[in-house]
C-alpha cells in the first residue's frame, strides 16, 4: 500500500532540540509532576495475534468516520507495525519526542504525527529500542496528555506489557481486552484483568471475544462464565473486513461485518 494520502510534515528535530532561552525544565522536575486522566481509550490483546492492533485501528477509524479528529498512539513497541500496515514512513516515532521528553508540549506531538487521509493521526512506535525505556510511567503519562492535541486517543497495546502500558490502562479509565473466544483465550484473559487490577487499573474493563481467531471456540456465554466477566461484543470471522481495518480503511458496514462489530464496540464503551 502507498503512503497515499499522508501530508508531508516539517522535519520535528529542529524544533524539538529548541530550548526556551531561560531554559526548559530538568527530568527531574518532571518526574514529580501530576498529571491527570488522559480520556484515551487503550485495546490490548489478551495473547499475540488475537486482533488487538485491528480493534484498535477499527475504533479510530469508527470514530474519525463520526467526524472526529483521532490520535492513534502504538504502543507495541517490539511487535507492532502500523507503519507497514498503513503505508507510512518511518521517518518520525516516538523516539524523535525522546530529547524533550521533561518538556514535552503538544506542539512536539503533533510535529512528530503523521496525519493519514482517514482524519487519523498515527504516532507510531520507536524504530528501534534506543529510547524505548525513556516511557516510564510519568513521561507516558505526559505523552497521553499531550496527545489530545490530536483528538481522541485511542492506544493499540497490542500484547505488549510494560511500564508504558501499564501508565496507559491507569491513566485512560477504559481500556478493552480482545481474546480470542476459547477456553485459552479465556484464561489468558482473566489472567490479564487479575493484572491491570494488581497493578492499580480501576478504570472499565470491556472485553470482545473475537470468533475469527483460535479453533474450538465457545459460546459466548461460556467465554464470559470463564472469564468472570462481561463480553461486550463478539467478532465475527471476516478476513476482508480485517485486512482493510488492519490497513486504514473503514469496509462498508453490511450485516454481521466486522465494521458494525466494532461501532457496537465503541457505542458499549461510551455508554459504559
Amino acid at each position: 500500500m502507498s503512503g497515499r494520502g499522508v501530508a508531508s510534515r516539517p522535519d520535528p528535530w529542529e524544533a524539538l532540540i529548541v530550548r526556551d532561552e531561560a531554559g526548559g525544565r530538568g527530568r527531574e522536575e518532571f518526574m514529580g509532576e501530576p498529571a491527570s486522566p488522559s480520556g484515551a481509550l487503550v485495546v490490548l490483546g489478551a495473547a499475540g495475534g488475537v486482533g488487538a492492533t485491528m480493534v484498535a485501528c477499527g475504533i479510530a477509524l469508527a470514530l474519525a468516520d463520526g467526524a472526529e479528529s483521532v490520535g492513534l498512539i502504538e504502543f507495541d513497541f517490539a511487535r507492532g507495525d502500523l507503519a507497514g500496515a498503513w503505508g507510512i514512513p518511518p521517518d518520525r516515532t516516538i523516539d524523535d519526542l525522546a530529547p524533550v521528553v521533561g518538556e514535552l508540549e503538544r506542539h512536539h506531538v503533533e510535529l512528530v504525527a503523521h496525519r493519514h487521509a482517514a482524519n487519523v493521526s498515527l504516532l507510531l512506535r520507536p524504530a528501534g529500542p534506543s529510547h524505548a525505556d525513556v516511557w516510564d510511567r510519568p513521561a507516558t503519562a505526559r505523552l497521553l496528555d499531550r496527545a489530545r492535541a490530536l483528538g481522541a486517543v485511542v492506544v493499540d497495546g497490542g500484547c505488549a506489557r510494560g511500564a508504558h502500558v501499564e501508565e496507559a490502562c491507569a491513566q485512560a479509565g477504559r481500556v478493552v481486552i480482545v481474546a480470542a473466544q476459547t477456553i485459552t483465550g479465556a484464561r489468558r484473559t482473566r489472567s490479564l484483568i487479575d493484572q491491570l487490577r494488581s497493578r492499580g487499573v480501576s478504570g472499565e474493563l470491556h472485553v470482545v471475544a473475537n470468533r475469527g481467531v483460535g479453533r474450538d471456540h465457545l459460546s459466548g456465554r461460556s467465554f464470559a462464565s470463564a472469564v468472570g466477566h462481561a463480553v461486550i461484543v463478539e467478532l465475527p470471522r471476516c478476513d476482508r473486513d480485517a485486512d482493510d481495518l488492519g490497513t486504514g480503511h473503514r469496509p462498508g458496514r453490511r450485516r454481521r461485518s466486522l465494521t458494525s462489530a466494532i461501532d457496537a464496540i465503541v457505542a458499549a464503551v461510551r455508554a459504559a
